[in-house]
């Protein structure tokens, strides 16, 4: 994971990764100043990089070196955030980036360790049952998603929460028993909200059969196909999710319940 990690900080280097740099002001505090920088070099003769130059001043990134300060470094990679520290070893006030191109830059030793924290792509907000209607069913290998279901395929789902990628749902079983349904399988799912009706297809991901109980808490997976029709159904199903989101703030500073 460290070398991976690792192998991250050399590409935000090579694409000039903009970044967040974070230097204690004045040296020794244990209060930062945090400035938006990028990367802009790779210093391999020294072990290092270049960043460009926080807009401190060139006296305070002297006093900074001279002290052996560190500085924070944070920049996003995908849905990752990656943040270390790294000593501050030398400054140039014209750095050579390409011909006719110079920038005020710090050089960074390489981190002895970075962190990786995962960033939640998608926002999850709780559903009532006003909300939204939810009709689940199995489908076939070889069926298409437009195909009509048979009745004997459904299973009934109650929703909890949604996002973009999925949602929460309570399977309910017929009869007293466990819901007939297994991660396996392909599954057909319809959203009917008040301004809108969607047909997603899905699968489930967790937990596993066997089932003890006739409700099962479980998350469904959203698979969004790449041509016209998939690109609308995530267009729709984030607009909706956004609506939810501003109703659900709306109540909570209302003091009611989400």
């Amino acid at each position: 994971m460290e070398s991976r990690n690792l192998s991250t900080v050399h590409d935000a280097i090579a694409r000039q990764c903009g970044a967040v740099v974070s230097l204690p002001d004045p040296p020794g505090s244990r209060r930062l100043h945090h400035y938006k920088s990028r990367f802009v070099a790779a210093a391999p003769q020294a072990g290092g990089m270049w960043v460009e130059a926080p807009d401190a001043g060139a006296d305070a990134v002297e006093q900074l070196i001279a002290a052996g300060s560190l500085a924070g470094v944070s920049f996003r990679s995908g849905p990752t955030k990656i943040i270390f520290t790294s000593a501050i070893c030398g400054y140039d006030p014209a750095l050579c980036v390409r011909d006719g191109l110079t920038v005020e830059a710090i050089r960074l030793a390489l981190p002895q360790k970075i962190n990786a924290v995962q960033r939640r792509n998608d926002y999850r907000v709780k559903l009532r049952p006003e909300d939204a209607g939810v009709r689940v069913w199995r489908m076939p290998r070889s069926a298409s998603l437009k195909d009509k279901p048979t009745a004997s395929r459904e299973v009934t789902a109650l929703a909890r929460d949604l996002s973009t990628g999925g949602m929460g749902v309570t399977l309910v079983g017929r009869d007293g028993r466990p819901p007939v349904i297994d991660p396996a399988d392909r599954l057909r799912v319809v959203l009917n909200f008040p301004q809108i009706s969607l047909l997603l297809e899905a699968r489930l991901r967790h937990p596993r059969p066997p089932y003890a109980t006739d409700t099962v808490q479980a998350g469904i997976q959203f698979l969004f196909s790449e041509d016209m029709p998939g690109r609308q159904a995530r267009a729709g199903l984030t607009r909706i999710i956004g609506e939810l989101q501003r109703e659900e703030i709306r109540r909570l500073r209302l003091g009611l319940s989400a």
